[in-house]
């Protein structure tokens, strides 16, 4: 399976959490995250981030996607309204080796598709879809059951390092 649903009572990432992880395709971020570290997903083969309903500003430091070039997708559902990158430089252009297919997904009229005018992305307009910790969601045409693991707050540095782990 690749792909990654973190339980919304997760609130904190260490930097590198997910660094040079190869098995994570898709990433649903947990909804108490206000804070991307330092290169979490760093060198990672991520290829789609949702940022769930439930997040309302998020702000994203530096060279957390260096070296993550296989991102195609980034998903911003209709509550959330800023994200702000500690470097204003990050761009996902084919320039800087990031897919050609690179897009914000969300709704219209929303800060998803001001967010992706103002930086130059191309904007794909969402049906609808919602997430939430019980239900199941789509993820790439892949369906996924949500499960909460309770207790659970913090993802430690390096935490998906090994090759194979697909769950916290």
């Amino acid at each position: 399976n690749d792909d990654l649903i973190f339980p919304n009572n997760v609130k904190v990432f260490e930097s590198y959490a997910m660094f040079a992880y190869s098995n994570i395709k898709n990433v649903v971020l947990p909804a108490k995250i206000d804070t991307i570290p330092f290169r979490t997903f760093y060198l990672s083969n991520v290829e789609s981030i949702v940022f769930p309903r439930e997040v309302e500003k998020v702000t994203i430091e530096d060279e957390v996607f260096d070296g993550c070039l296989t991102i195609e997708k980034i998903i911003i559902y209709d509550n959330v309204k800023e994200i702000k990158f500690a470097n204003e430089e990050v761009i996902f252009s084919p320039e800087n080796g990031f897919s050609e297919e690179f897009a914000i997904y969300g709704y219209t009229g929303t800060y998803a598709e001001e967010y992706a005018k103002e930086k130059g992305y191309k904007f794909v307009a969402m049906n609808g879809n919602t997430l939430k910790e019980t239900d199941d969601v789509e993820v790439n045409g892949v369906t996924i059951s949500v499960m909460p693991i309770d207790n659970l707050t913090k993802i430690e540095e390096a935490s998906f390092r090994c090759r194979g782990q697909n769950r916290i």
